[in-house]
């Protein structure tokens, strides 16, 4: 039999055998039925009831997280899981360890686009729009919350950078679907402009609390780096192809060296192209290189790079996955380190086509080994609308599972990280939105 002692999360139930097509749980070791042939013949040492199952833990959450918008999710290296997410019923944001939640936004209206990273075991960053207007010009910013940073008087007097100010163009909702990455304590944001239609970067130096002015508050603005890289109102330096309209969706990461590299979706094209930094600070346009990221013949080249996500492994390679708008599906693709030359993807592949799948995805890395979540579109609104795909490595392939829930999963952007080595009982955890902000965790058990 199998032994499910020590699983302490309530919920469903799944197995999936880790390289074994099945499982026999009669312990029939004398017969050749229940021998697993590795290559070597029916001789074979190995044996079906001598392997390990992995079981899904659910049925907890962050703590009050009820009704949660634009959740985000990272990892401690203790393996600390952390979230960020705003509630639209009280105009705050917030982000929770699994123990702890901490408010870093409080205003009149409903703040916007979060993402979290944490480094080491420190204080997470996080990148939120504080999206409001309050007559006059009294209007948000898109903001970095950062523990040692100035009091942000026009967000609730929580500390963090102001990075772009709404009130310039008088426009809501304009800087979209920010990313946030920490390298050596300095902050590095990508975003979407959607009043120019425009990639935009920004560099904030560890301690730095320059400003390029003030509100009309008094409270300073925090813009003296901000790069438009690509799209409808880019600025002049960097090298490469530019598009009209770009941005709509991004990624960033670091490279080995520390160099920032944003992955983002062309909208002009409908395709996914690079900017990738040869500077730790790459504070003008110049440090930056521009390139497109599939080959000339990759036949999934256009329609691709919605929902991208994007991991940097230590070796430097780069490790993306995506939605394919035409096809329906989740797709991947990667990149050997370029040591400051473009980068040569290889051609990318279909992770999973079953249905509509791919929406949302979050990618992470067990080394060099890829593990990524993503919407199950045709079963949103169920207990089975997030799936989870990784790479086998013994068997050179994809593997993609139903991830099982108590909870109606809804249609939001959903988290994924591998623990680090040793520092949990799980190996994989999943973050949703439900009625709160629900967990998963994927564990090994004997």
């Amino acid at each position: 039999t199998v032994d499910f002692t020590g699983v302490t999360h309530g919920g469903w139930l799944r197995l999936d055998v880790a390289g074994v097509e099945a499982i026999n749980l009669l312990n029939l070791n004398t017969i050749d039925t229940n021998k697993e042939d590795d290559g070597s013949g029916i001789a074979s040492t190995l044996w079906s009831d001598d392997r390990y199952v992995y079981v899904w833990g659910v049925g907890t959450s962050f703590p009050n997280s009820a009704d949660p918008e634009h959740p985000a999710m990272s990892i401690g290296s203790d393996g600390t899981l952390y979230g960020s997410w705003t509630n639209y019923a009280n105009s705050q944001a917030y982000f929770a360890t699994t123990g702890t939640r901490t408010t870093i936004h409080n205003k009149y209206d409903p703040p916007e686009y979060t993402d979290i990273f944490v480094t080491g075991t420190a204080t997470p960053n996080v990148v939120y729009l504080g999206n409001y207007f309050g007559g006059d010009d009294r209007w948000g910013f898109l903001t970095a919350y950062n523990a040692s940073a100035p009091s942000m008087g026009d967000l609730g007097n929580y500390p963090g950078y102001y990075i772009e100010w709404l009130g310039e163009d008088q426009f809501l909702y304009q800087f979209r679907n920010p990313r946030i990455v920490r390298s050596v304590n300095n902050l590095h944001v990508a975003y979407f402009d959607n009043n120019e239609k425009t990639l935009k970067y920004d560099y904030i130096a560890n301690g730095d609390t320059s400003t390029s002015g003030v509100d009309d508050d008094g409270n300073p603005v925090h813009t003296p780096n901000v790069l438009a890289l690509d799209g409808g109102s880019p600025d002049v330096g960097q090298s490469g192809t530019l598009s009209a309209l770009a941005g709509e969706w991004v990624a960033i990461d670091v490279d080995e060296s520390g160099n920032p590299v944003i992955m983002y979706y062309d909208i002009t094209n409908q395709t996914l192209k690079l900017a990738w930094s040869d500077s730790n600070t790459p504070t003008a346009a110049t440090n930056w290189n521009i390139q497109d990221v599939f080959r000339v013949d990759d036949p999934t080249r256009t329609f691709s790079g919605k929902y991208v996500s994007m991991k940097i492994d230590a070796s430097g390679a780069i490790h993306a996955a995506y939605y394919r708008t035409s096809t329906g599906d989740l797709m991947y693709i990667t990149a050997s380190d370029a040591d400051g030359t473009n980068y040569t993807f290889d051609y990318a592949v279909a992770v999973d086509t079953e249905g509509a799948v791919g929406t949302w995805a979050d990618i992470t890395l067990d080394g060099n080994t890829p593990y990524v979540t993503y919407i199950n579109n045709a079963q949103l609104g169920t207990f089975d609308g997030v799936k989870m795909a990784h790479f086998d490595t013994a068997r050179g392939e994809w593997e993609h599972q139903v991830v099982p829930s108590p909870t109606e999963v809804s249609d939001k952007r959903v988290g994924i990280e591998f623990t680090p080595t040793g520092a949990t009982g799980w190996t994989v955890a999943i973050g949703y939105a439900s009625t709160t902000f629900d967990l998963a965790y994927w564990q090994p058990e004997e």
